[in-house]
């Protein structure tokens, strides 16, 4: 299972405003892959495409592929 959490303002699981940037972890299964800074307000699609460039880099950084 491919996951994007929601671990709150900078990392702190237990702040869940609606507003401000917010820490995202990825990962696939139990194993988290990589993080990523999201504002909330910008809404799921831009959140989407953060993790996607997120993982994007990962990709180059680990040689994946």
């Amino acid at each position: 299972m491919i996951a994007i959490v929601n671990n709150g303002l900078d990392g702190k699981r237990q702040q869940y405003d609606a507003v401000g940037e917010h820490e995202y972890s990825v990962g696939i299964n139990h194993t988290v892959l990589f993080t990523f800074k999201h504002y909330r307000e910008d809404g799921l699609a831009e959140c989407l495409y953060k993790a996607s460039d997120a993982a994007a880099e990962w990709e180059k950084k680990e040689n994946v592929y």
